[in-house]
């Protein structure tokens, strides 16, 4: 998760189909301290388009997956952005929320969480950060997830499943080098024209699978206790070209599989120490160092 503070001078804003592909599957909870936003998205297909109006004081749920235009006046907000693997049993309530204003309780709880988290969280430990990211899921999952019988249904319950089925799949089976639509669908039991349908939203599903397996090479990079080799790691996430893994893992995330087998060999843990205190990095190499 990134959780960030803003402040915007006011504009218009818009998020291209291009971009939306780069932006991974993140959505953001957005709590607005002043100003106005004004969000235009577009709903899948058959659906129409959505428009919601933040106002000081509320709460806003977007996903990054979708395109979308819109407006702000001068305003202040903070943004959590959480990654859809975060919250697997969440997703499907989650897709439904979006680009909606919530007004429960809960969601008041909510605003008042991100408030104090920004009053802390500068103050806070390496130790601190890692308990309060748990924390952080709880109370999302707690004040999100039951608010949703109000919001129309965003997809079909079955296309929900098979995606959920076909992402296990596709992250139990990284280390296959033949991993491809083909054995995907057999193992879901869905049609080809279906598994690209499901991941369309996230860039696609050869997309999806180079993703996974980035993010599996970075965790065993950086988090295991007896540093493998470069090319080893490769391999096992299922790159047959190790140049090719070097290229992709540098793109991803901002710096290159050695420099981020040196930091753990130095005493760090994982990229959370890095993405939190690195003043230079921007908010896409952030959403995209997840582990």
């Amino acid at each position: 998760m990134v959780f960030a503070r803003a402040a915007q001078s006011g504009g218009h804003f818009l998020r291209t189909d291009q971009l939306r592909r780069q932006s991974g599957d993140h959505w953001c909870v957005l709590y607005l301290k002043s100003g106005i936003d004004v969000a235009s998205a577009n709903q899948t297909a058959g659906m129409q388009e959505s428009i919601s109006t933040a106002r000081a004081g509320d709460l806003g749920f977007y996903s990054l997956a979708q395109t979308c235009r819109g407006v702000m006046r001068e305003m202040k907000a903070l943004t959590l952005y959480i990654p859809r693997e975060s919250f697997a049993k969440q997703a499907r309530d989650f897709d439904r929320l979006s680009n909606s204003i919530i007004s429960s309780p809960r969601a008041i709880v909510l605003g008042d969480y991100l408030q104090s988290l920004e009053r802390q969280v500068e103050n806070c430990s390496t130790e601190d950060i890692a308990a309060l990211g748990q924390a952080t899921r709880a109370m999302v999952a707690a004040c999100l997830s039951p608010t949703v019988d109000t919001v129309k249904e965003a997809e079909t319950p079955e296309l929900w499943l098979n995606r959920t089925k076909a992402g296990r799949y596709i992250r139990e089976n990284l280390s296959n080098p033949c991993l491809t639509p083909q054995h995907i669908c057999y193992a879901v039991g869905v049609s080809r024209s279906t598994l690209y349908r499901m991941f369309e939203a996230t860039g696609g599903v050869f997309r999806y699978i180079r993703q996974a397996r980035l993010h599996a090479a970075h965790k065993l990079l950086t988090e295991e206790q007896t540093a493998r080799r470069v090319g080893d790691v490769a391999v096992f996430v299922g790159f047959t070209d190790v140049s090719d893994f070097s290229r992709a893992f540098s793109r991803e995330f901002g710096y290159s599989p050695s420099q981020a087998r040196a930091y753990a060999s130095h005493g760090g843990s994982g990229s959370q120490v890095v993405e939190f205190r690195d003043p230079n990095a921007s908010l896409m190499s952030w959403l995209n160092r997840r582990a």
